[in-house]
């Protein structure tokens, strides 16, 4: 497949591909929606955290989380915190309480939280 030859065209499934871009708007990542677990900020950078092959792989994209969230027009992703858009299809658990809830991810152990002002919101589409 001439696709699986580009260098950052990852996690690729039937479904079709989120393209990720950088700040100057060249494309960074190419990945299936549903392979995301979370993205977060890091200082210039966001953090995209995604299966492929079966193991949990990290790429990084000079832009800041709110331009990439424009980019993730898809309801599975949510902003959960000012560092965190979480997909909600990959939350398996809820734990905490209402001063700090923490999503757990599936198959891994991520845990990624939840910000006060964002409960209502992330418990509703839950």
């Amino acid at each position: 497949n001439a696709q699986r030859d580009t260098p950052k065209e990852v996690a690729l499934t039937a479904k079709p591909s989120l393209i990720l871009t950088d700040e100057q708007g060249k494309q960074q990542l190419a990945v299936s929606p549903d392979a995301i677990f979370f993205l977060q900020s890091s200082l210039n950078y966001v953090e995209v955290y995604f299966q492929s092959e079966d193991k949990l792989k990290k790429e990084l994209i000079r832009n800041s989380l709110q331009k990439i969230e424009a980019q993730l027009s898809l309801d599975q992703f949510v902003r959960c915190h000012r560092s965190y858009i979480v997909n909600l299809k990959k939350v398996t658990q809820v734990s905490g309480n209402a001063q700090g809830y923490k999503l757990h991810l599936d198959k891994h152990e991520l845990v990624v939280p939840v910000s006060r002002s964002k409960n209502k919101i992330i418990l509703d589409q839950l």
